[in-house]
């Protein structure tokens, strides 16, 4: 029984080690204006509700040597959004990370819900709407 524990144990502990090089963070606006300006670079997908407020998912994937560069990253607020008047957008994405002079390379995929009777203006690079 013991033996099959630790095998267990050491099964899980590379699994354990794979993800946390990736995250989901999930923000929420409750004021929504009539009209709404997404401004990223990054792949949207965007989907209206029956609610009255955004809800924003923010998947991020950095390489698995750079684990512990995205815990540090999300305390930094580097993927939190902003919205200002009737723009919405992460003011700290623009700047490269580098980590001993290599880039971290960052995978990034926005869903946005949004209120059914707000119009929502998408950037023109790989946006999906449902």
């Amino acid at each position: 029984m013991k033996s099959f524990i630790i095998y267990f144990i050491s099964l899980l502990f590379p699994i354990y080690l794979i993800g946390q090089n990736e995250r989901t963070i999930v923000q929420t606006f409750i004021e929504s204006p009539d009209q709404l300006t997404v401004q990223t670079d990054h792949e949207i997908e965007a989907e209206p509700w029956r609610e009255d407020y955004i809800r924003l998912y923010t998947y991020v994937k950095v390489g698995e040597e750079h684990g512990n560069v995205l815990k540090k990253l999300l305390v930094l607020g580097r993927y939190d959004w902003q919205m200002k008047g009737e723009i919405l957008y992460m003011p700290k994405i623009d700047k490269q990370v580098l980590l001993n002079n290599s880039l971290v390379e960052e995978d990034i995929r926005i869903k946005i819900r949004y209120p059914q009777n707000m119009q929502l203006n998408l950037p023109n690079n790989g946006q999906t709407e449902f």
